[in-house]
């Protein structure tokens, strides 16, 4: 059954790990649906739920979009992280070329959590080999900026690619 992406809980993700965007606007275009089939072919429209884990140390559960596993430079970029707080308060974080970044950016996330941004970034997480059939588990890391920012053409080029 379809489910807007903002009323997953974490117990969503412990049901069911990967959920996918469905292909109607209707009612919108945040509606998803768990997802059965394993391994995926492929992770595009794809939400993946993982733990997460803080500079810090701290575990979080979270989920990951637009992970491509044969592009660490789109994800660099492009990969998507939400962050479950144990009340399971839920924070989108918005990456630098987002539009919502000053309102969703790496400071307000940090406020989210309580925490400073060193306490925070980088970010790493898993993704279990089962989950995206590669030979072995996909460890990723979201760090707070991009070790180079794009312009908007380049961002353009880099998403066609």
């Amino acid at each position: 059954m379809p489910k807007p992406i903002d009323s997953l809980q974490v117990t969503d993700f412990m049901k069911n790990a990967v959920w996918r965007f469905t292909d109607s606007d209707e009612p919108d275009e945040t509606y998803v649906s768990r997802v059965c089939k394993f391994p995926l072919a492929e992770c595009d429209g794809c939400i993946i739920g993982t733990e997460i884990e803080l500079s810090n140390g701290d575990k979080l559960v979270g989920f990951v979009g637009n992970l491509n596993p044969k592009s660490p430079s789109k994800n660099e970029h492009f990969l998507t992280l939400s962050v479950f707080r144990e009340d399971g308060t839920l924070f989108h974080l918005a990456r630098y070329h987002d539009t919502e970044y000053k309102k969703h950016g790496p400071e307000k996330l940090a406020k989210f959590l309580g925490l400073r941004v060193a306490d925070i970034f980088p970010i790493s997480f898993t993704i279990p080999r089962t989950i995206l059939g590669t030979r072995r588990d996909y460890r990723g890391i979201l760090n707070r900026e991009p070790s180079k920012k794009l312009t908007s053409e380049e961002l353009i080029d880099l998403s066609l690619e």
